[in-house]
C-alpha cells in the first residue's frame, strides 16, 4: 500500500512538471551558454590574414583594422635593401586564418643602422690590419688618404669628412677612410715648393740675408 502511495506521489503531475522545468531550464541554459561562448570566441568565424610584407606601417595597419585585426609593431632591424618604414616580417604569416580582433606582430625597418663603437685601431694596426678588423666588424672601408708619418701605419679614420676617435659611436653604413702615414709625403711636398720658385727668387732671397 505505502509502495502504490510513493509510486502515484512520484508521478504526480506537480512532480512531473517540475521535473519538466528543470531539464527545460536545463537545456536552455546549455543552448545560451554555448551560444555566448561561440560569440565570445568567435568560433567557426575565420578571416584570412593578408600580405602585409613592403606595406608601409600605416598602410598595414589601416588594412588590417579593415579586417577587424589587430596590427602590432614587436620589432624593427635595418635592411639597406629595403625601403625604410616598411614590414620585413609578420606573425601569423600571410594566408593564416585567425580570429576576428587577433593581433598580428610586425617587424618593420629601421631608417639607420644602429651605431657601433669603432674598433680602438687608430695609431695602434697597419692600415691593412684595420681594414680586416673594420669589414670583419661590419663596417664600410672606402678611400686611403696619405699623410706623413710612420709608414703604412693607421694614423687616423674620417666618416663624411670628419675625423673619428677610437671607441667613437658610428653607423657602420657610413663608408670610411683611413689616413695611413706615409713618410714620403713631406718631402714630395717641399720638392713640389720648391721646384715652383724660380732662380730669381732664390737669388733674390739669398743677397737680402
Amino acid at each position: 500500500m505505502a509502495k502504490s502511495n510513493f509510486v502515484k506521489k512520484l508521478f504526480s503531475p506537480m512532480v512531473v512538471i517540475n521535473v519538466l522545468a528543470l531539464v527545460t531550464f536545463g537545456v536552455v541554459l546549455w543552448f545560451g551558454s554555448q551560444m555566448w561562448m561561440n560569440h565570445f570566441t568567435h568560433h567557426g568565424e575565420g578571416i584570412e590574414v593578408p600580405d602585409l610584407v613592403g606595406n608601409k606601417v600605416l598602410e598595414a595597419q589601416q588594412a588590417l583594422t579593415e579586417l577587424e585585426l589587430e596590427g602590432v609593431v614587436v620589432d624593427s632591424v635595418y635592411d639597406k635593401t629595403k625601403l625604410a618604414g616598411t614590414i620585413l616580417e609578420q606573425k601569423p604569416l600571410a594566408g593564416a586564418t585567425v580570429k576576428r580582433g587577433r593581433q598580428v606582430y610586425l617587424t618593420v625597418n629601421k631608417r639607420t643602422m644602429d651605431k657601433q663603437p669603432l674598433p680602438r685601431i687608430i695609431g695602434n694596426c697597419s692600415a691593412h690590419q684595420a681594414r680586416e678588423i673594420l669589414v670583419k666588424n661590419g663596417f664600410i672601408v672606402g678611400n686611403i688618404e696619405y699623410i706623413y708619418g710612420e709608414k703604412d701605419m693607421l694614423l687616423g679614420i674620417k666618416a663624411n669628412g670628419a675625423n673619428l676617435t677610437n671607441g667613437q659611436m658610428i653607423s657602420p653604413d657610413s663608408p670610411l677612410t683611413l689616413v695611413v702615414g706615409n713618410d714620403m709625403v713631406e718631402s714630395n711636398e717641399y720638392s713640389e715648393d720648391y721646384d715652383e720658385m724660380n732662380d730669381d727668387d732664390v737669388w733674390d732671397d739669398w743677397a737680402e740675408d
